[in-house]
């Protein structure tokens, strides 16, 4: 991602999947599209981008040295509709 770096508090906007039991039409299908679309709201330490995925961490301790970031999410890029950068 331009312009963050490894550190960088962030804000990602995204798209998160659902699902709802029972059969439906396509007219019903493209109604509940609409309706549910799920975005999600995460925020953390930016800690790195690997293979399609950003990685957000919620903790970060100096003391770990190789290891600091813990509690990590991985973030699909393709699901990502915003970033924000805190700090």
């Amino acid at each position: 991602m331009k312009g963050i770096k490894k550190g960088n508090i962030l804000v990602i906007y995204w798209v998160d999947t659902f699902s709802l039991p029972g059969w439906y039409s396509n007219k019903e299908l493209e109604a509940y599209s609409k309706k549910y679309k799920q975005y999600i709201k995460s925020s953390g330490i930016f800690a790195g981008e690997y293979n399609g995925f950003i990685l957000i961490s919620t903790l970060y301790n100096n003391f770990f040295g190789e290891a600091p970031f813990g509690h990590v999410t991985w973030i699909p890029k393709g699901c990502i509709v915003k970033t924000k950068v805190i700090k």
